[in-house]
């Protein structure tokens, strides 16, 4: 099943053409890593899913839905520092807050709200510190915090964005084993990332953006140079190659 669906989307911004005729399908189990250079408009295109920017051009379904039909109820993962992290409170009312939307904002959280903050607290490692204020998380528990915000809404389609940036080994490991669990849960899920062997590891498919959709296959078969040189400026190398194909094999 298709839970995601972009069609021909094209995004301009402040008057510059962001994204042009960018198409991507991703389906229920899947892992996707959305991969190009600093500007590729990699943030804009999950900001477009989310509903929060308009379309120049082309359209975008989740699971058939306008992104306005069911705005928050996709699991979004920022980039750490857009989150206010001076803000009062601790991490289970932190992630208790990502379900305003769903609540109601004048509304108190029921059972089944509390009992989704606390699965999801479990499942990054972070139930033990639920009383904890976010201040003085350090970066991992931070990013495993802002995971467990989008895991509460138990979404279809979860969006990352740089999820693996500045991460400990060990959040990284934890964040990677839970990519690939969600993925056997039939959760559909893109990822943006700089960390290309992170995301080879990981991801079914890279789609390697850059304006445009450049290439979208397997890690294994994206080996040609050319296609990094559209990407990024710069040509592929054998050490990217062993990198592609090493994580494939794993």
């Amino acid at each position: 099943m298709t839970v995601l669906d972009v069609s021909g989307v094209a995004v301009r911004l402040a008057g510059r053409q962001v994204l042009t005729d960018v198409t991507l399908k991703v389906a229920a189990g899947e892992l996707v890593g959305l991969i190009g250079p600093n500007g590729a408009g990699k943030t804009t295109l999950l900001r477009a899913v989310l509903g929060l920017l308009p379309l120049a051009a082309g359209q975008i379904r989740l699971v058939g839905r306008t992104p306005a039909q069911v705005r928050g109820t996709v699991g979004y993962v920022p980039q750490r520092h857009e989150f206010a992290w001076d803000f009062p409170i601790d991490v289970e009312k932190a992630v208790l807050a990502g379900l305003a939307r769903r609540i109601g904002w004048m509304r108190s959280p029921g059972r089944a709200d509390r009992i989704a903050v606390a699965e999801a607290l479990e499942r990054v490692g972070m139930a033990q510190l639920r009383r904890r204020p976010i201040g003085e998380l350090s970066g991992g528990q931070r990013q495993r915090v802002l995971v467990a915000r989008a895991l509460a809404l138990r979404p279809e389609l979860m969006l990352l964005d740089e999820p693996f940036t500045g991460l400990d080994n060990p959040t990284q490991s934890l964040l990677t084993d839970l990519l690939r669990q969600l993925g056997e849960e039939g959760k559909a899920i893109v990822i943006t990332t700089h960390d290309l062997p992170a995301a080879a590891a990981v991801c079914g498919r890279l789609c390697l953006l850059n304006g445009v959709v450049v290439a979208d296959a397997p890690p294994a078969e994206l080996t040609d140079p050319d296609v990094w040189l559209r990407a990024f400026g710069v040509g592929g190398s054998d050490a990217l190659s062993r990198t592609l194909g090493k994580a494939d094999a794993a």
